[in-house]
């Protein structure tokens, strides 16, 4: 099943970042929307203040390059795993609601 191979990957670490977990990702609702539909989240790091060990910072470098990551945080990608494809979901203050839908356009687009 395609759906089942998906991800989300997010970039974190700013207001917006945390806004995000705390508004989005931390609600019921949307963590049961994402299971269901087989998304796993991954949060790849870029912190100003703490310290990552080098080998986490060049992994996530390198994620960066491969899905072309311009700097704005946070940055949301549903990623398709078996094709490599990404398409960008933009994270605006969207209650859950909101960003299911834009989740579920993402789906649509990519099929």
């Amino acid at each position: 099943n395609l759906r089942r191979q998906r991800q989300m990957c997010i970039r974190d670490r700013c207001a917006n970042c945390r806004r995000l977990n705390k508004k989005v990702l931390s609600k019921e609702e949307t963590k049961s929307y994402l299971m269901q539909e087989g998304i796993a989240v991954h949060k790849v790091d870029f912190p100003q203040r703490k310290k990552l060990p080098q080998e986490v910072l060049d992994q996530n470098k390198a994620l960066a390059e491969q899905y072309g990551f311009s700097g704005v945080f946070p940055t949301v990608l549903l990623v398709n795993t078996s094709t490599d494809e990404a398409q960008p979901i933009p994270y605006r203050n969207q209650n859950p609601e909101e960003f299911i839908a834009l989740v579920q356009s993402a789906m649509q687009q990519s099929k």
